[in-house]
């Protein structure tokens, strides 16, 4: 007969007490248990565990200041189109002066070509009266001297036939243009050389050579020089003069036009040519500029 254990219960319990967690024992006392962390009776202690990697070193140091790209206005959207409105501000404003100066020297032009061109129906009618008095001296003369005289041929007919070629050829220039009112100028002095409106048709064909397309200076030179040597008395002699004159600043001979404007002052100082001269010689000053706004500074 078997003998019966005083502690029936003693293995169960022993076998609870090992198996519990955080119970200890000595490695190899239990089967399968041979080295710390491979048995499921003896849990790895922290005695036991790996020791820790090393902390990783940060650097915590800032950049240098020259790598922080400084702020700057030019990289501002806003600065750049309040640059960029000034500068168009600035090429208006110059603009504007640039259009003054030149409305300046239109209105310059005008003025003469509307003073030279409204002397023509003066002298017009001043060689109308000088006419009319040659024309009445003959007659006076041969009805006091000799009866016989009477029937020689009157002037008046020739003279009217002058007069009428003599505003054809200009009427052209006027309807026309330049270059087809030359011709008929240029018949009315080959066939009436003699006329009295002969210097003021040499002084016309200078202009019409001038502005001819293109213009031929000259040929237009040439008859200016035709007035002041046939005609110098012709009251088409201080224009033809400084007709001169500003052709020789056209082909840019300054020196020959400043002396050809003197001589205008110096022979016809009465003249509205003087005053063209002298304005020549001595040109007035540019019209001021308007001024330019100030430039608001950014704050």
């Amino acid at each position: 007969m078997a003998a019966t254990s005083p502690f029936p219960h003693l293995p169960e319990y022993l076998d609870a007490i090992s198996t519990a967690p955080g119970a200890g024992h000595r490695h190899g006392t239990l089967p399968g248990c041979q080295q710390p962390g491979q048995c499921r009776h003896h849990p790895l202690s922290t005695a036991d565990a790996p020791p820790p990697p090393p902390p990783v070193p940060v650097d915590n140091t800032p950049p240098p200041a020259a790598a922080v790209a400084p702020a700057t206005p030019a990289s501002n959207a806003t600065w750049q189109l309040y640059q960029q409105v000034q500068q168009l501000q600035d090429q208006v404003q110059q603009l504007q002066g640039t259009v003054e100066e030149q409305n300046h020297t239109i209105e310059k032009l005008r003025s003469d070509d509307k003073s030279r061109y409204s002397d023509l129906d003066q002298r017009l009618n001043t060689l109308s009266d000088k006419l009319s008095q040659q024309q009445a001296a003959p007659a006076a003369m041969a009805t006091s001297t000799a009866p016989a005289a009477a029937s020689a041929p009157s002037p008046s007919g020739n003279i009217d036939e002058e007069k009428k070629a003599y505003l054809g050829a200009y009427d052209v220039f006027r309807t026309q243009g330049p270059d087809q009112a030359i011709p008929p100028m240029l018949a009315f002095v080959g066939r009436y050389p003699n006329s009295i409106f002969t210097p003021n048709a040499y002084y016309w064909l200078g202009e019409f050579y001038l502005a001819a397309s293109p213009a031929n200076l000259a040929e237009a030179k040439r008859q200016f020089e035709a007035v002041l040597s046939k005609y110098p008395d012709s009251p088409k002699a201080p224009a033809a003069l400084y007709k001169l004159g500003t052709i020789a600043d056209m082909q840019n001979h300054t020196a020959d036009a400043r002396k050809l404007m003197q001589q205008v002052l110096t022979q016809f100082p009465s003249s509205h040519e003087a005053v063209l001269a002298q304005t020549y010689l001595n040109p007035p000053a540019d019209p001021p500029k308007p001024a330019r706004k100030k430039k608001a500074t950014n704050s």
